[in-house]
């Protein structure tokens, strides 16, 4: 099929490529193709699955307490705002959830879906920490200044 020229006097379609089918690209391109007379929209994804950071993985219930662990980053994360008006926009309310995590690899391996030996060794420093982040959060132009490994130091949390 050959495209049509615009009529006279119109502008011709501008065609934009969105690289990345994350929360952001799949909310700039469902934003542009709601003006078709105005731009023809191409997605690609190098990734087998759309979502960017949000996406997650199944996992064993029995062994870990949950069928599934979200892979990445998720739910803190800003990308979150495109995600949910993407959503609202198509007639779908999304809400967030609780967010499930999981760092590092072997006896660094630390997640909050169930217990492992980082966590429970850690157990103060972790409840210490979400006191230190209220009180960073009041003096945000000071500590915004400091180094976090400094700042870690000035509330007295191990070098681990």
């Amino acid at each position: 099929m050959v495209p049509s020229s615009p009529p006279p006097g119109a502008r011709p379609k501008k065609r934009v490529l969105v690289v990345g089918a994350g929360a952001a690209g799949m909310s700039c391109a469902e934003q542009l193709s709601q003006h078709p007379e105005k731009y023809d929209v191409t997605i690609v994804e190098a990734q087998d699955y759309c979502g960017g950071q949000a996406f997650s993985i199944p996992i064993d219930e029995e062994k870990y307490g949950a069928p599934w662990m979200n892979q990445g980053v998720q739910g803190g994360s800003y990308i979150y705002h495109h995600t949910f008006r993407m959503f609202k926009n198509q007639g779908f309310e999304a809400e967030p959830v609780d967010l499930q995590v999981s760092f590092g690899k072997g006896d660094k391996f630390w997640t909050n879906v169930f217990p492992t030996k980082l966590v429970e060794k850690h157990q103060g420093e972790i409840k210490r920490f979400n006191w230190a982040l209220k009180i960073m959060r009041w003096f945000e132009i000071f500590f915004a200044l400091i180094p976090i490994k400094i700042t870690l130091k000035m509330f007295f949390f191990s070098d681990e």
